[in-house]
């Protein structure tokens, strides 16, 4: 359980140095910036959201997995629902608070979803599956990595993918646990 706690504490610290910069002042919009560097900006926070999300969703099915606490295997659905609701709700709302929010809060949840919904489906457990699911999950997260809104003259760092991004990489995570 220690293990799981330090990889949330890891995933935690790694989403709040990527999701520093584009919450900065008015970091948020490019408009002609001489300055501008999209690995920088836009490609660096991206991936640190992705990699902590990969990292909380593998701990989050250890976490559960190592748990003893029933009340928590109890409750382990109630919050994935909670997690999905709030990644929805990302869809629509992109202030910073809430995107720092549920990028930490939710990739732990969608793992002991995960771990929940594995115990109900057998072949969920196997290997094949298993390497299958991670190469589909893996390869529309490589995309939203890059992918934004572009225009001539401005990017924007935060757009709908930011919650499509912490899904798919929690999922990933949270299959990885699985092998």
């Amino acid at each position: 359980m220690t293990t799981s706690i330090k990889m949330l504490a890891i995933a935690a610290c790694l989403t709040i140095v990527s999701l520093a910069v584009p919450f900065s002042g008015l970091n948020r919009v490019w408009v002609s910036d001489v300055d501008y560097s999209f690995f920088l900006q836009v490609a660096l926070p991206r991936l640190g959201i992705a990699v902590s999300s990969i990292i909380g969703g593998y701990a989050g099915v250890l976490f559960l997995g190592s748990s003893n606490d029933q009340s928590l295997h109890d409750f382990a659905v109630t919050m994935s629902s909670i997690a999905v609701a709030l990644l929805i709700g990302g869809m629509f709302i992109s202030n910073g608070p809430y995107v720092l929010m549920y990028s930490l809060v939710c990739p732990p949840l969608v793992g002991f979803g995960l771990m929940k919904l594995s115990e109900r489906l057998s072949f969920i457990r196997k290997r094949g599956v298993i390497f299958s699911v991670i190469a589909l999950l893996l390869l529309p997260s490589i995309a939203l990595l890059s992918v934004g809104i572009n225009s001539t003259d401005w990017v924007m760092v935060f757009d709908f993918g930011t919650g499509v991004r912490v899904v798919f990489g929690s999922l990933s995570g949270g299959m990885a646990a699985k092998l």
